[in-house]
């Protein structure tokens, strides 16, 4: 099943799988409870030492990777993603099941 998502709660909305979406939330909130010192999201990494499943992380890595795209399509920045803006840490579902 596909949903409409919101990235971080902004005006960015994706139509995503919802298996994906769930999977990239749960690899997000492991992330963010690790704190890690530094990540490099331009390479699409995630520390190893985060404990996620395959499919997370996968997920994860997919995620960054297409964000990272996007910012830079948009020459560097996306006006409608800022701080401010984001209201949420993870995708939040706007329309589907």
């Amino acid at each position: 099943m596909q949903s409409v998502y919101s990235v971080y709660g902004s005006k960015l909305h994706l139509i995503l799988p919802d298996d994906f979406a769930e999977a990239y939330n749960r690899a997000h909130e492991k992330f963010m409870k690790a704190n890690p010192v530094s990540v490099d999201l331009s390479k699409s990494t995630v520390l190893v030492s985060v404990d996620m499943t395959q499919e997370e992380r996968d997920a994860f890595n997919k995620f960054a990777a297409l964000l990272n795209h996007l910012i830079e399509v948009n020459g560097g920045a996306m006006a409608y993603m800022t701080e401010k803006d984001c209201l949420s840490d993870f995708l939040v579902k706007v329309e589907g099941d």
